[in-house]
């Protein structure tokens, strides 16, 4: 089993909210956001392109840990665009995640 984890910035914002929201069994969050992809080196599954970091990951094992599951992966290889800050989600207010990019 093999995954991508794609660290988003401001540009991506809204996409973040749409897959933060939609289950991926229910929609394909991909062709509904018109995301853009590019091939990954090692990995199956795809980078997103305008992302601040990609990272191509291999799954090492599977946690429960009671409400969810925890992955740990090794990396694989990583990818950073340099001219792209980092998008971190600050929490909630009044119903709506704050977010702000470092």
């Amino acid at each position: 089993k093999e995954f991508v984890i794609a660290i988003p910035n401001k540009g991506l914002e809204k996409e973040v909210e749409f897959f933060g929201s939609k289950h991926g069994d229910e929609i394909d969050k991909f062709k509904e956001t018109k995301i853009k992809t590019e091939k990954a080196k090692f990995v199956k599954s795809p980078l997103i392109k305008q992302a601040t970091i990609n990272l191509e990951c291999k799954l090492e094992k599977e946690v429960d840990s009671g409400d969810h599951i925890i992955f740990i992966g090794e990396i694989l290889t990583a990818y950073l665009n340099k001219d792209k800050k980092v998008l971190l989600n600050m929490g909630e207010a009044e119903g709506k995640r704050i977010f702000q990019e470092f």
